[in-house]
This record gives structure tokens, sequence and C-alpha cells, in this order.
């Protein structure tokens, strides 16, 4: 295998360790007690709350944000975060990458999905 080779197949490596990494470090905090909720309705305290992590600058979020949108005008206990306004909330759920969405319920995150989602995927986390 030549030097480029070797080069590549370490590179690639690397990424896929950094991304299995991510998702670990997300998923330990999954049973853990939630931050406060940003303007979290009193009202709807009994059903789980779904957190949008995203930012200006990402891809996917920039696809994902009118289903949020969408989704929102059916939920009304899905709250969208902007990462690049509302750093302090991020780091407070040890956001590190976008799109993230953390599932709260019972004041614990029961949930914390990596990545693009489809709606339906989405829907069935709030709908028991």
């Amino acid at each position: 295998m030549s030097e480029i080779g070797v080069v590549v197949l370490v590179l690639i490596t690397l990424f896929v360790l950094f991304q299995l990494n991510m998702v670990r470090q997300a998923k330990k905090q999954i049973g853990e007690i939630a931050p406060d909720i940003p303007a979290q309705d009193p009202s709807s305290s009994d059903q789980p709350t779904l957190l949008y992590f995203h930012s200006p600058n990402c891809g996917p979020c920039r696809s994902m944000s009118p289903m949020i949108d969408a989704l929102k005008t059916e939920f009304s206990n899905i709250h969208s975060i902007d990462v690049s306004q509302d750093l302090a909330t991020a780091q407070q759920y040890n956001v590190r990458a976008t799109p993230t969405l953390v599932l709260v319920k019972d004041g614990k995150i029961s949930d914390v999905l990596l990545g693009q989602k489809s709606a339906e995927k989405i829907r069935s986390l709030l709908v028991p």
C-alpha cells in the first residue's frame, strides 16, 4: 500500500473514531438530571420536552429547521436553541455537534440523537 493510501486510511479511521466518541459522549447523558429547560411551558411539564440544538452554519440544520418549525405548530414542547446565540445552554447539555436533539422526560435526559432526523422519528419521540 502506498504512503498516500496509508494516510487516507488513517484519516478515515480517525474520523470514524471521532464520530463514535461523540455518540458515546452524548449517550452517557441519558438518565442524568436535565439542566433547566429554557422557556419551558409549566403546563406541559408532564409531557416530554424536545430540545433542538442547531447552528446557522450547519448544512443539515438548515434543511432540518423548517421541519422542526412545522412540528412546533403540532407540539408545544419543542424548543429550538441556536448554539451561536445560546452557547451556555448548549454547554449545559454537553452539545458538541449540530444538529442535536435532546429528549427530556420527568426532568431527566431520556435520549440524545445526533444528526439529521426525519419528522416521523421526531414525532415518535413525542407521541407516547
